[in-house]
């Protein structure tokens, strides 16, 4: 297990038969640094990572490096973590494996008068968000 340093007083590194200090408390200087990790993994002898419910679970590149290092990736695959930040696509390729779906939009999301004609289809209440690449972008990702 790895911890950020002032994770380490935490009930999951405390319940850990072994655990290695990644970093300081900012993500970006702990769990997000992959090299960290990965280091961790090879100092500990590891064969395989779990990248948690967290951070690393849905971040392609991460699996990426695991695999390129030669360990086991115990998760989905980069491009399926990819396709699946994706909602829109991550909707097409739902509905292609014959997965079913709630009633919706494909592509562009809607504005204006014509989100308000679809929202009266479907019915109230229904719920919006942004496909990945837009929230991305607008949050500076």
């Amino acid at each position: 297990m790895v911890a950020s340093e002032p994770d380490v007083d935490g009930l999951a590194a405390r319940l850990a038969d072994e655990y290695a200090v990644i970093g300081p408390a900012p993500a970006s200087q702990s769990y997000l640094d992959h090299s960290a990790v990965l280091k961790a993994a090879a100092d500990f002898g590891c064969d395989a990572v779990h990248p948690g419910y967290g951070f690393l679970s849905e971040n392609a590149a991460f699996a990426r490096a695991v695999i390129d290092a030669g360990l086991i990736w115990v998760g989905p695959s980069p491009e399926a973590i990819e396709l699946m930040g994706d909602k829109a696509q991550a909707r097409k390729a739902a509905e292609a494996a014959g997965v079913p779906t709630l009633r919706g939009t494909h592509g562009e999301a809607p504005t204006g008068d014509a989100l308000l004609e679809i929202a009266a289809e479907i019915g109230f209440p229904w719920w919006s968000r942004r496909p990945r690449a837009a929230a991305d972008a607008e949050s500076g990702w």
